[in-house]
């Protein structure tokens, strides 16, 4: 009995070794993966502000200095169509 339980050990430990390699390097490719995600869409996020910070600066004004109702219908709409 203590040989079959000393060859279930030495089967174990190879396979313990194996699970956390597995383990650890889908960890990490996942984590990279995510990162990279991540830095891209935050660079889409800020072109998108960027955008809409253009819009807001160069969009027609009344004498008042409020926009003008077209003007404020594409700003809202603008804001809509560019939330993430």
């Amino acid at each position: 009995v203590v040989m079959q339980l000393k060859s279930l050990d030495a089967m174990w430990s190879y396979l313990l070794t194996m699970a956390t390699f597995v383990n650890t390097f889908f960890l990490s490719q996942a984590y990279g993966f995510w990162l990279a995600n991540k830095a891209n869409t935050r660079k889409v996020q800020g072109r998108l502000m960027d955008i809409s910070m253009l819009l807001a600066t160069h969009a027609t004004r009344g004498e008042n200095g409020r926009y003008t109702d077209a003007s404020l219908r594409l700003l809202e709409d603008v804001a809509r169509y560019v939330s993430l």
